[in-house]
């Protein structure tokens, strides 16, 4: 039987609620009736004072609020039935500075039988995964689906088994209406091919859906909010398992490849040294299909990394060996300096224990506070180990000696302050008995400052798939210094658009302004440049161009009349690739031959009729024309365009992936600008350059041709290579210790890829300093910023 709630919408009853800070919203799509008990936890974790309301919709389709509630600044309050209602469903709004933390608990009755879980602010999703738990003693499994919209949502529910489909229903949720069954009422066949997990997608966006698990004695339960199906992105999943449980436990992880068609992997870490960590087993998924890892027979106590490549989900159990006590919960790829571990207070848990795990190679200093309903109750720091976890019962923390411990019987829940990000802790509250366990992830405070990013350094890779990202420290850099490159960048007098630091092949520091983001697609100017050079290095070490003293008058019929100038005949690849031909670009108003090129629409025809004004190797004048000139040279002596090249011989090698290449009117590559992508993208083919042209072992560019590519024209001419920058360009150098071999591939407006190949150091700034209004950008002051960071 399929139970639904009418609910009206039109009714909002917050006339006397003050708008002051953000608003927050928490839906509960599912309030049970008598007997079950549900209750909600919140805890404000921000500096200034919370309001909370909460709206219950009665079955009815009436809605009622409880008075407004002010949550001082580390406050919290339980909201029980006389503030939520039974029956129905209901959604919770919070206005603050912070998101609060909010946990939902359902209990039957007077049992021991209780379940906890967060619930996310704002989340909803059309796709969504719920396990079906093979462990314990449930032998039914419900489901809760809320619709808060205005219209009418077509909910389709699919149970999967061994990668298959074995079970679909598809059921309509009206506006304003709940859906509480059994999966025995959907799939009449379940009793015999019971699903391993379920699927479930709906026509519009719906708040997490509820999985429910139980026994016909009503008195175990497992309740699981449903995990978002996101779609993949070049950024990577990276599970942090605080702790693997010793011999009298079980301690799994579920890895479940929701994808109908792509197979997915993912590999099992254990820290092992600076900078990487020791991969323990790789797990391969096909579509549809669930692996269990038994973590226990790793011998590995923790913790422990799970990484892959979205979208996969991450299940991780623990059950106590010989009872029937199971808790499972999704693994979420979240890592914060401040977490709220929501403490469980029921009268047959009578301890409480908490696991931290550390998977850096670096100590983590870490403030646990108890807090009670009067403020803090007890302070402690501890110091975690690299790549060890810290386990024990709570008052352990903060004593040696239970005696002396504090009283934590008040406890609300325990705020986790720590010196670096800090992957997921884990509370865990038990009893003497050890047949009933609650465990509660740690709920991270949100912060606004994303800039250094987090986590370990895994096994050496390359980022063809995409780019890992870890902690500064992981790779010898300090945050707090990294940081302080970002403050003096994002001044918006400077116009920053997008900043990216990379370290040993990792990702330590990423951010984005002026609404650009990780997705976002650059223009990047004359940066093109250095790529089109690139191309040269190819086709010379394929034999297409027979060496860079070519002269190029023997690739350009037009040049090889009788009337041609024999100055024109003595310019060589050299010259045009260091800027140093000698043809005449003109860039002062108002005989501006960058606007008359563009405006040809053919950009070879253009330069091929350019005077000549210097005697060849002589005289160096920065020059789109001159890079123009080397599109036709790559057609004329390959028989591709230039994009075509790049398409066959560079860009595949490198993973690297682009909107457009410019061309002109007549089809000729833009080899002086014009290539748009993403930052990471670009920093592919910074990569690429830091490792000497070697790509996984495939040398995609001859060494010696990038080696040539950074030296200097000349000793008087010591600011240019083969169309890369040098660092002598930089004003002031000199007394700034840069790299000598520092390469820069540089566009207009200081779109900036900076190789530091000493230095494994991989840094790009792009912006736009056009529309800067009173600041200069200053890439001496910025590279030392960067450079400061390294640690000795």
């Amino acid at each position: 039987m399929i139970k639904r709630t009418a609910v009206l919408l039109s009714v909002f009853v917050a006339l006397s609620f003050p708008l002051k800070g953000e608003i927050f919203t928490f839906r509960v799509c599912h309030i049970p009736d008598t007997p079950w008990q549900t209750k909600v936890l919140i805890v404000n974790p921000g500096p200034e004072n919370l309001l909370v309301q909460f709206h219950h919709i009665k079955t009815d389709g009436t809605e009622n609020h409880s008075p407004m509630i002010v949550l001082s600044p580390g406050g919290s309050t339980t909201l029980k039935e006389e503030t939520m209602g039974t029956g129905g469903m209901g959604w919770l709004r919070c206005v603050g500075e912070v998101s609060p933390a909010v946990i939902l608990s359902y209990r039957y009755g007077d049992t021991k039988s209780i379940c906890r879980f967060t619930l996310a602010a704002d989340k909803t999703g059309t796709k969504w995964l719920l396990p079906l738990p093979a462990e314990g003693p449930s032998d039914w499994y419900g489901i809760a689906a809320a619709n808060f919209g205005e219209n009418a949502v077509d909910l389709t529910i699919e149970g999967i088994k061994n990668g298959y489909s074995i079970e679909q229903t598809t059921i309509s949720i009206g506006t304003g209406e709940k859906l509480v069954d059994t999966l025995a009422h959907f799939f009449r066949e379940m009793t015999f091919l019971r699903p391993e997990w379920l699927l479930i997608t709906s026509s519009l966006p719906i708040p997490a859906p509820v999985g429910i698990a139980g026994n016909s004695c009503q008195d175990r339960h497992l309740f699981f909010t449903g995990q978002t199906v996101s779609p993949e992105s070049e950024a990577q999943a990276r599970w942090a398992i605080p702790h693997v449980a010793e011999s009298n436990w079980d301690t799994s992880v579920d890895m479940i490849n929701p994808d109908s068609s792509l197979p997915r992997k993912a590999t099992l870490y254990r820290l092992y040294k600076t900078p990487c960590a020791r991969p323990l087993a790789d797990i391969s998924l096909p579509p549809l299909q669930v692996r269990t890892f038994d973590l226990g027979k790793t011998g590995e106590p923790g913790p422990l990394i799970v990484n892959s490549r979205k979208p996969l989900v991450a299940l991780l159990h623990y059950h106590y060996k010989g009872s029937p006590s199971v808790c499972s919960f999704f693994l979420h790829n979240q890592w914060s300096r401040e977490w709220i571990l929501p403490d469980s207070k029921e009268n047959w848990l009578n301890w409480h224990g908490i696991a931290i795990g550390n998977p850096l190679s670096v100590p983590i200093e870490i403030i646990l506070t108890a807090v009670g309903p009067d403020g803090p109750v007890a302070t402690a720091t501890r110091t975690v180990a690299p790549g060890s976890k810290w386990v024990g019962l709570a008052w352990q923390w903060f004593s040696d000696d239970e005696e002396t411990a504090p009283d934590l019987s008040t406890v609300a829940y325990f705020m986790l302050q720590s010196d670096i990000q800090l992957s997921e802790p884990l509370l865990i509250a038990g009893n003497n008995a050890q047949d009933r366990h609650v465990f509660l992830p740690g709920i991270p405070v949100e912060k606004p400052d994303t800039f250094t990013k987090d986590g370990p350094a895994l096994a050496g890779y390359w980022p063809t798939g995409g780019w890992r990202a870890c902690r500064p420290e992981e790779t010898g850099m300090d945050s707090a210094k990294l940081r302080e490159a970002r403050d003096y960048a994002a001044n918006p007098a400077i116009n920053t658009q997008g900043l990216l630091v990379i370290r040993e092949g990792y990702v330590v520091a990423e951010q984005y302004f002026q609404g650009y983001d990780r997705n976002s697609i650059f223009e990047s100017f004359s940066v093109a440049k250095s790529f089109s050079s690139c191309l040269i290095g190819i086709s010379l070490d394929r034999g297409w161009i027979p060496d860079l003293d070519m002269p190029i008058y023997t690739v350009f019929p037009q040049w090889q009349q009788p009337d041609t100038p024999a100055i024109k005949k003595r310019i060589t690849l050299r010259h045009l690739l260091t800027m140093t031909s000698g043809l005449r670009w003109n860039l002062d108003a108002p005989d501006y031959d960058l606007a008359s090129m563009i405006a040809s629409d053919d950009y070879l025809a253009y330069m091929l009729v350019q005077p000549m004004v210097h005697e060849p190797g002589t005289y160096w004048e920065y020059s789109s024309g001159g890079s123009a000139l080397l599109s036709g040279i790559i057609h004329n002596t390959t028989g591709l365009s230039a994009e075509e090249l790049a398409n066959q011989y560079l860009f595949p090698q490198i993973g690297f992936k682009y909107a457009e290449w410019e061309s002109d009117g007549a089809g000729n590559t833009a080899t002086a600008w014009g290539l748009y992508t993403t930052l990471r993208q670009f920093a592919k083919f910074g990569y690429l350059y830091m490792n000497g042209g070697n790509w996984n072992e495939n040398q995609v560019v001859p060494e010696n041709y990038v080696v040539l590519s950074g030296q200097p024209v000349s000793a008087s001419i010591d600011w240019y290579g083969f169309q890369w920058w040098l660092t002598p360009s930089l004003v002031g150098y000199e007394n700034a210790n840069l790299p000598d071999n520092l390469m820069i591939a540089w566009g207009k407006y200081t779109q900036q890829i900076f190789v530091m190949p000493d230095q494994h150091l991989l840094v790009l700034r792009f912006g736009h300093d056009l529309y800067s209004t009173t600041d200069q950008w200053d890439e001496v002051e910025f590279l030392k910023l960067i450079l400061d960071a390294i640690k000795e």
